[in-house]
């Protein structure tokens, strides 16, 4: 949720769906997320204006009443017809008199149009002519519309208007609000646009993201009751612009709200490598709070409390699985991104187009159970880009922790240890249906730690994933994939094993825009490495919202 604070989830969310709440998750990785995560561009084609209602009527215009009949020049001489009589002249009104009353109707309409929308050229008819909306297709047809739809596109001044004055027509632009030719579906947020205030507070430098994340898994395993899990991830976003707020190019800053309800499904599977990245325990706090600022196009820097996994050890196209390993090696231990971003400063560079080099610096003491940078926390990645052969990306990191770590009985021993990853993007292929880009991509990812400080000593993973393959179906995404780790148990007896592997497939239905229905499914080999587990059928149905 697409919101950040995740390493996945609203990554995921903001690839498919538009929400980038600026986060890749870990164990709830988005968007939003809602990135997400997570993703592919689409093609969106505006809705058609609602059509514009004109009056029709008879072919000869009605008998001008004596009211609005001048002495020489009656209104309905410029009618085409023949000669209409002339009323008797002790009820005429003089010229100037009529001239001022019609600039004064046509002031007052244009007032009220100028509000209401954007005007079409006025089409001459008769004032006593019934009202009909008209299709202006090649093939036009004559629809009556109801009296909402009247009132909508016809300024009310009409209503009163003199005989043979013209009627001033309103053509409605489509956006995000009700009554403005989009429909509900179409909109790219369940909210849409506030009736343009949303988007007036964008154009001053405010984005506002809100995104949930719900889950609900059925646990299945031999000899074991099976389970039941529900849970939901809420995530507000606050996006300030700072150089439409106060003129500092390239400046950027995020505040972020999460709250997670429900029980944490990982813990009741007792699975290593988390099933669903959205887990955690209950809590409501501020997730992520950073300020950004970018320098030349080539440079950046970030500050305050960062998920790390929006700049390190992800893959996007793993952003969509639901599975935590998706989105970064478990073997990174102390990496702070969900449920627990830290403080920490990145600094990001792109000597060329096609190198990147990021390194960052956190506080470890949380992760390693110690007061506040107590511990610390390091690492660096190094990578290539290209764009043969569909674009892809390859990245080389280590990371290092030292200082202190709290061990059983309340000890506090030192603690210095590291581990390195690998991470691969690739796309396999290209098109396009109906004007919509579909896509296959790849992924891999690898990692090391030293057994004798991290519960997971290796770990390697990879997937495949589609996006728009399905007729009618552009925003659609199917992927599989397969993650493994090795564990570093005390033992590999009789009781344990070392090693937890887990197959996953996923279908992303995307309903709306906004909203999209996610099953998946994981057969989960020996989780948490025992032995007498040999499988877990974790099912989940997993449903993305934003607001």
């Amino acid at each position: 949720m697409w919101v950040s604070g995740l390493a996945l989830a609203p990554r995921a969310f903001a690839q498919t769906s538009g929400w980038d709440f600026t986060s890749k998750v870990s164990a709830a990785k988005d968007t939003g997320g809602l990135s997400s995560a997570t993703a592919s561009s689409k093609k969106t084609t505006a809705p058609k204006t609602a059509a514009v209602a004109k009056p029709t009527g008879p072919s000869t215009p009605p008998k001008p009443s004596s009211a609005w009949s001048a002495p020489a020049a009656p209104v309905a001489a410029t009618a085409k017809t023949a000669a209409a009589p002339i009323p008797p002249r002790h009820t005429s009104v003089p010229a100037a008199e009529q001239q001022r009353v019609v600039l004064e109707w046509i002031t007052d309409a244009v007032d009220q149009v100028s509000q209401a929308g954007p005007v079409r050229s006025p089409d001459p008819v008769p004032a006593a002519a019934p009202i009909a909306a008209q299709s202006r297709s090649a093939e036009p047809a004559v629809v009556a519309p109801d009296a909402a739809t009247v009132a909508t596109e016809v300024p009310a001044a009409t209503k009163a208007s003199p005989p043979g004055a013209p009627a001033l027509q309103v053509q409605t632009e489509p956006r995000e609000w009700f009554g403005y030719g989009q429909k509900w579906s179409n909109w790219s947020r369940m909210t849409g646009d506030w009736d343009r205030l949303r988007t007036n507070i964008e154009d001053l430098g405010l984005s506002i993201q809100v995104a949930t994340i719900s889950d609900v898994s059925g646990l299945s395993e031999r000899r074991r009751r099976s389970q039941a899990v529900g849970r939901q991830l809420t995530t507000v976003g606050f996006t300030f612009d700072l150089e439409r707020i106060a003129g500092l190019p390239g400046g950027s800053l995020l505040v972020q709200y999460q709250k997670m309800s429900g029980a944490n499904g990982s813990f009741r599977a007792a699975d290593s490598q988390g099933f669903s990245n959205i887990d955690a325990d209950p809590f409501s706090r501020i997730g992520e709070v950073w300020y950004e600022q970018k320098i030349g196009g080539r440079f950046r820097v970030k500050t305050g409390l960062i998920d790390a996994n929006r700049d390190f050890a992800f893959v996007d196209n793993g952003a969509d699985f639901i599975n935590s390993s998706m989105g970064y090696s478990p073997t990174i231990f102390p990496l702070p991104t969900y449920p627990d971003p830290h403080l920490g400063l990145v600094v990001h560079v792109d000597p060329t187009d096609r190198i990147y080099l990021s390194a960052g610096l956190f506080n470890g003491g949380p992760a390693m159970g110690v007061a506040d940078f107590k511990a610390l926390f390091s690492l660096g990645e190094v990578g290539l880009r290209w764009k043969g052969w569909g674009g892809g990306r390859i990245g080389v990191g280590y990371w290092r922790v030292g200082g202190h770590r709290a061990e059983a009985d309340d000890l506090i021993l030192p603690v210095s240890t590291g581990g390195e990853y690998l991470v691969i993007d690739q796309t396999l292929w290209t098109g396009e249906r109906d004007g919509n880009e579909q896509s296959i991509g790849a992924f891999f990812q690898a990692g090391l730690a030293d057994p004798r400080a991290s519960s997971t000593s290796s770990h390697v993973g990879g997937g495949i994933v589609g996006r728009g393959l399905v007729a009618r179906r552009p925003d659609d995404a199917i992927g599989v994939g397969v993650t493994a780790v090795r564990l570093a148990l005390p033992t590999s007896g009789e009781l344990y094993t070392r090693r937890e592997v887990d197959a996953t497939a996923f279908y992303r239905f995307a309903l709306t825009k906004w909203v999209a229905l996610k099953p998946d499914v994981q057969l989960i080999w020996y989780p948490g490495g025992e032995l007498g587990r040999r499988a877990l059928l974790a099912g989940t149905l997993r449903i993305e919202v934003g607001f």
